[in-house]
């Protein structure tokens, strides 16, 4: 289970990834499937670096 500060900084992500998109396509710089392209990518980088280490035993 997430701990509240991780929480917060979920809700910071999504934020700042969907108010990217949002520019982007406002701006006419990206269209809606560029935008979904790279939110899927960011995405992914984030549950990556967000995964915690792996123990060997």
């Amino acid at each position: 289970m997430h701990q509240p500060a991780h929480r917060r900084t979920d809700a910071a992500v999504f934020v700042a990834v969907l108010v990217t998109g949002v520019v982007l396509v406002m701006s006419g710089r990206a269209s809606a499937q560029d935008v979904a392209v790279l939110g899927s990518a960011l995405s992914a980088l984030y549950a990556a670096w967000q995964r915690p280490p792996v123990r060997k035993v």
